[in-house]
């Protein structure tokens, strides 16, 4: 299973935010059959029905609970039978926290970290001259 990041709750919402919309359904699929795989202590393919494999009641919430920490939202306890396999619940959850690629394109993730790393260099700059800070050498 992968392990929760510091800070806990959300942790792969970030990843997925992050990734391309191709990556994504990937990414998301992988999370949950290590997740279903390790409650059932068996491998399981994309379109094996959950039901069918040995995920009862029990297994079912505790998946839905590591799915809602994981993703930093709240899904209807249902939510194992109502996406009978991996491949339907991961298409489901890309919908609920509104990254599926029909919808989202990609993150400009370049043009996010040029805008973010000059608004940090002005922030810092501004902080320095405040404090009347001059680096070493440039007296």
């Amino acid at each position: 299973m992968l392990p929760d990041a510091p800070g806990g709750s959300g942790w792969l919402l970030v990843r997925l935010r992050a990734a391309s919309s191709n990556e994504r359904i990937g990414l998301l699929q992988g999370f949950l059959r290590d997740e279903i795989a390790g409650r059932l202590g068996d491998e399981i393919g994309l379109r094996d029905r959950l039901m069918e494999r040995g995920i009862d009641s029990i297994k079912a919430v505790d998946t839905k609970v590591a799915v809602e920490r994981a993703l930093g939202v709240r899904l209807r306890t249902s939510l194992l039978f109502d996406q009978p396999t991996i491949e339907s619940l991961a298409a489901h959850l890309l919908d609920v926290v509104a990254l599926s690629q029909r919808d989202v394109p990609a993150p400009s993730a370049t043009r996010d970290c040029d805008s973010n790393a000059e608004r940090l260099t002005s922030l810092l700059a501004a902080e320095l001259a405040s404090l009347d800070y001059s680096p070493r050498g440039s007296k």
